[in-house]
């Protein structure tokens, strides 16, 4: 494992990885949208130059190579290599787009500390494909399936949170979420923390809460899935990430 890296897969905008680079991090961002790769390149320009910020304009797929992607003309954060979900909103043009392998990335860049994964349905490419020889220290995952847990636990993973991204998870008002939802976002302007709205937010080391058990984390998920709000503590119309380590800290 590289203990200085971090990989943004699905870098969008790079807003997370600009908070990655503010942790002293180096980051490889992983972005498939030419339009977004090039504000990427003029954002992180000094960072590029510099060695902090490299950026590999792909998708990640099941193997190398090429795929159709779905850019999305609503919301570019919607593009997708798979179709129903790139085409939401009905407004969308397909390109074809260079192919990598998540194992291909860490051979490339090495083992990261961190992994960010939110490529809008084809996250699962990544957890079927993480490396043999070692996995991240930490990794988060938008919770799209509960298969995702399972991925997560067959590459090694035995410790999870399932983190509501519009709170952060914020503990501390634990039985009304939308109290809790709005002084999550007062708290992140008192610091100023650079959280903008569609980010993933904090790292898994930086995570409020405590490191449960996969059938913890998928009990609370199951609930928030079929609307069950009395028994999640997690917002019912949050979007959620679930955050693996195999060690805890």
């Amino acid at each position: 494992m590289t203990a200085d890296l971090v990989m943004d897969i699905g870098a969008h905008v790079g807003n997370d990885s600009a908070h990655y680079l503010s942790e002293g991090f180096r980051v490889v961002g992983v972005e498939a949208n030419p339009d977004l790769c090039a504000k990427l390149r003029n954002r992180f320009s000094s960072e590029i130059r510099s060695g902090k910020f490299e950026l590999v304009e792909a998708a990640i797929g099941e193997r190398a190579g090429e795929l159709d992607f779905w850019v999305n003309g609503k919301d570019s954060q919607w593009s997708s290599v798979i179709q129903d979900v790139g085409e939401r909103g009905g407004s969308s043009h397909r390109i074809r787009v260079r192919a990598v392998t998540f194992s291909e990335l860490t051979r490339s860049f090495g083992v990261p500390y961190y992994a960010k994964i939110d490529i809008e349905g084809a996250d699962v490419y990544c957890l079927r494909n993480l490396p043999v020889a070692g996995t991240p220290k930490y990794l988060s995952v938008e919770a799209n399936e509960l298969e995702y847990l399972f991925l997560l636990r067959s590459a090694g993973y035995d410790s999870f949170k399932c983190i509501d991204q519009m709170s952060h998870n914020d503990r501390r008002i634990p039985r009304f979420t939308r109290l809790r939802r709005t002084m999550g976002k007062v708290e992140r302007r008192m610091h100023q923390m650079r959280f903008p709205v569609g980010s993933s937010g904090p790292m898994s080391h930086e995570t409020l809460g405590r490191w449960q058990t996969l059938e913890q984390v998928a009990y609370e998920w199951l609930h928030h899935h079929f609307g069950i709000q009395r028994r999640t503590h997690l917002y019912c119309r949050s979007w959620l990430d679930f955050h693996a380590t195999t060690a805890p800290s």
